[in-house]
């Protein structure tokens, strides 16, 4: 988050926990797949990134997770139709929410950084640690719901 805070001109966001971030949304993730397991073995997770409006009518930025049984790196369709959707997918990221409140405050160029890139790098850096070894097997996507997405290879990652 120092970096973002640099970039962007913006202070405060290195204030952020990002390691109890990952501890939360990690807890999160774990319940989810306890509670409502997938019927089907998921070849990807995929950490949708989206823009929305709370109930008190302020911009929020959050992720939901959906898990993927036959994932195709080279068609990004397959992200589509995912085939675990489970309730309460919807993550909470106080990383996402304190980045989405410097967005806010930010104008011109910082706006747009913390916007795309601000927002991706988050949840990527959130998400990769968070998921640990739940599903093991699954290659991790991070990616906005309109179709910028990085994927998490055992050898790294590889955006599309």
């Amino acid at each position: 988050m120092t970096y973002l805070s640099r970039q962007a001109d913006i202070g405060g966001l290195s204030a952020v926990a990002i390691d109890e971030d990952v501890c939360s949304v990690g807890k999160q993730l774990k319940s989810l797949l306890e509670n409502y397991p997938p019927d089907v073995p998921l070849t990807a997770l995929y950490f949708g990134l989206y823009d929305g409006i709370d109930e008190n009518g302020h911009e929020v930025a959050g992720f939901h997770v959906a898990g993927i049984e036959h994932f195709d790196p080279k068609n990004p369709e397959s992200l589509c139709h995912p085939s675990w959707q489970p309730k309460g997918r919807y993550l909470k990221s106080a990383s996402l929410d304190e980045l989405k409140l410097a967005e806010l405050a930010a104008s011109g160029e910082a706006r747009e950084f913390l916007s795309y890139a601000g927002q991706l790098g988050v949840a990527l850096i959130v998400s990769r640690f968070a998921a640990g070894s739940l599903v093991p097997d699954a290659v991790r996507v991070v990616g906005f719901d309109s179709g910028d997405y990085v994927e998490f290879l055992s050898q790294g990652a590889r955006a599309v």
